[in-house]
């Protein structure tokens, strides 16, 4: 097995570490997919590009050790980073269908929200909605959507869930009464084909974040 380039090059970063070269390999897709995997005699490649493990895992390279993307505040001023170390831009567009979609923009990962809507919710959902569409980014969501055509469904809307119910507790950037509003509002929220309905949606994420 070895670790290669599976598509035309498509660098989605700006950051320094799409300069670095890696033997390691985050599959996104196929029967490996959530494992990091490191490919000693393979020849390294920049962290960013396709990789695939011989057979019919695919995934992006990541620096060794595998890792996924962070998420902070500043004040009340979101900042994140995606699995390869580059930093999402948060925009206002109020053309998307929901409160904050996440995706590339010149070649750059952003994460849109419709600050009509955004405006309406309180403190903690509005961080809850900025860490959950960071996730989309930080679990390599976004880049598997476009490098292998990924449908992000239900369990891939939980993971960024809880990516942003453990990032948010892990930062002291929310407190127990404010996690239980959270919860409260997802539960009012209807499913669809993409995400569970906000009961069972909220079950789950209380079974991943304690």
């Amino acid at each position: 097995m070895r670790i290669c380039a599976f598509l035309p090059i498509l660098i989605i970063s700006t950051s320094a570490y799409a300069q670095q070269l890696t033997q390691t390999c985050l599959f996104l897709t196929g029967p490996a997919k959530g494992q990091v995997q490191a490919f000693p005699g393979a020849a390294p490649i920049p962290v960013g590009q396709p990789c695939q493990d011989g057979i019919i895992s695919r995934g992006v390279a990541v620096r060794a050790g595998g890792s996924v993307g962070i998420f902070s505040m500043s004040g009340n001023t979101p900042a994140c980073r995606d699995l390869i170390g580059t930093a999402v831009s948060y925009k206002p567009n109020e053309g998307i269908p929901k409160s904050g979609f996440s995706t590339v923009e010149a070649n750059k990962p952003v994460i849109y929200l419709r600050n009509s809507i955004v405006a309406s919710l309180s403190v903690p959902v509005k961080r809850f909605l900025y860490a959950h569409e960071c996730g989309h980014h930080a679990l390599g969501q976004v880049i598997g959507a476009l490098y292998y055509q990924t449908f992000i469904g239900p369990p891939d809307e939980l993971a960024a869930d809880c990516f942003a119910g453990q990032e948010l507790k892990k930062g002291g950037l929310i407190s127990t009464s404010d996690w239980q509003q959270v919860l409260a509002f997802l539960a009012t929220v209807p499913g669809d084909p993409t995400t569970y309905p906000g009961p069972q949606r909220v079950n789950l994420l209380n079974q991943c974040v304690q």
